[in-house]
């Protein structure tokens, strides 16, 4: 089972962004540095790309376990909003916004997944309806239109049934948000369209920058 995440921190420079990274690490007792030169796949390393449309992407190094308290760290260090994406295993996908240190949405497409191991049924109830998306509260930060979020933003119920439609008829009754989405709702990929709606590229960047970290493990990371 593999997983992955991007980070979108609106900012018109990158170095700040890579700055900052250096201070979380530091806030958790982990050195860390800004790399004299990008190194494609290096190890430990977080990858900071220039910025795109008044917004900077970011790789948080492979395997790390720190995304939500580093995304709601920078946000509030910046003054500023951040989303993460996250993929699993290119099936189902969740999308985290935080705003000025706040909590504004989470949202996922599988939110059963988000349930601890363990958990009650009214606390897996719960972490569910948590995970259900607010197209109107993510419209208000990104001054966007909530009716497009609504559309990227498909219960699991509806997504299971038109899974099963697709796989009895076929590719072409996989559903789209919109016509000319690179990706159908059905495959985890889907966030990025919608952070391109939202004036996110992610194509991959180019990098900018990288940050190396000393260790990634948890702890001293939370």
């Amino acid at each position: 089972m593999t997983s992955s995440e991007a980070v979108a921190v609106r900012s018109a420079h990158a170095r700040p962004v890579a700055d900052a990274v250096v201070r979380f690490a530091a806030g958790h007792g982990v050195p860390a540095r800004v790399l004299p030169s990008v190194v494609p796949g290096a190890e430990l390393t977080a990858f900071v790309g220039e910025p795109s449309g008044g917004w900077v992407v970011l790789a948080l190094p492979d395997g790390s376990d720190f995304a939500e308290p580093a995304c709601r760290w920078l946000s509030a260090e910046l003054d500023t909003t951040v989303s993460e994406l996250g993929l699993f295993e290119s099936t189902s996908w969740w999308h985290r916004v935080f705003d000025r240190g706040r909590d504004v949405d989470r949202y996922s497409s599988r939110p059963a997944g988000q349930v601890p191991f363990g958990a009650s049924r009214a606390e897996a109830a719960r972490v569910r309806k948590t995970w259900a998306g607010d197209p109107e509260e993510v419209a208000a930060v990104f001054g966007a239109d909530p009716r497009m979020v609504a559309r990227y933003y498909a219960g699991p119920g509806w997504l299971k049934r038109r899974r099963l439609v697709a796989r009895l008829r076929g590719p072409s009754y996989q559903p789209r948000a919109f016509p000319d989405d690179n990706t159908d709702l059905l495959d985890g990929w889907v966030g990025a369209d919608l952070w391109q709606r939202l004036g996110i590229t992610y194509d991959p960047p180019r990098w900018a920058h990288c940050v190396g970290f000393d260790t990634i493990e948890s702890p001293p990371f939370p």
